[in-house]
């Protein structure tokens, strides 16, 4: 549990795509719009309304199996997502106050199966919690909080897992993070990311750690962008392990319009 989450928050706070497609440079363009994401198996993909808001979003995150899931996206009239109905049946429905995101509420074919909770801080989501239904009742089933840097970013994600007794959760392990100053191009779209549980970084991750519970390191990624003329990333090479001599690679890669 705690890897594949780690994972997700890590490749969302500066994901990547691993296509070998041979994508060419393009001119100089600060309006370029993100459309697609790959990183291995997993990935997301963007569609756009003509007015520029999203009209689709197909991913990996919250597929049952390893099909990925096409979401259509709703909006309210001022501007907020309303609603997300997936292909397989699940649809997303959001809460705000006051214009902040507080609640994501999951229903799978018409049973409301989960809700996940936001503490938003000055604009900064602080903790996220998902509660899982159990039996007629709902909850938590995992939890993590976050603490930011000075440019916003995700300096530390902790994951906390539910213990025997009712109510009690545990720290199960954490990630340190490190950023370049590059705009990272998921981060337009945090708000949506969160109703899948991700926390966007405004900067693109240079480097995560990943600890466990004794606050042992277990394992690190590097990553090494090429970017466009415009600053976005069009590439990452991510080296995988705790030394030089012992390490995997995986290439992300970034798609745009």
């Amino acid at each position: 549990m705690f890897a594949c989450h780690i994972i997700l928050v890590a490749a969302l706070t500066g994901l990547t795509s691993c296509k070998k497609e041979k994508t060419a440079d393009p001119p100089v363009d600060s309006k370029a719009t993100l459309t697609k994401i790959v990183n291995g198996e997993d990935f997301i993909q963007l569609g756009y309304n003509p007015d520029g808001t999203l009209s689709s979003i197909t991913t990996t995150l919250l597929s049952d199996g390893e099909e990925a899931v096409s979401y259509s996206v709703r909006y309210s009239q001022d501007k907020k997502i309303q609603e997300l109905n997936g292909d397989d049946g699940m649809r997303i429905t959001p809460v705000y106050d006051e214009g902040v995101l507080i609640r994501t509420h999951f229903h799978k074919n018409g049973v409301h199966i989960a809700y996940a909770a936001y503490q938003v801080v000055n604009g900064l989501p602080k903790e996220v919690t998902l509660y899982g239904r159990d039996e007629n009742d709902f909850s938590p089933a995992l939890s993590y909080g976050l603490t930011y840097n000075a440019n916003g970013n995700v300096r530390e994600s902790v994951l906390m897992i539910p213990g025997e007794t009712p109510g009690q959760m545990f720290r199960e392990g954490h990630i340190a993070y490190e950023f370049d100053e590059k705009e990272n191009p998921l981060y337009q779209h945090k708000e949506l990311m969160l109703l899948f549980m991700q926390a966007v970084s405004r900067n693109n991750v240079l480097k995560e750690e990943y600890f466990d519970k004794n606050l042992m390191i277990e394992d690190r990624y590097r990553y090494a962008y090429t970017y466009k003329t415009n600053g976005l990333p069009l590439k990452a090479v991510i080296k995988v392990g705790l030394n030089d001599t012992n390490t995997t690679e995986k290439e992300v890669m970034y798609s745009y319009q």
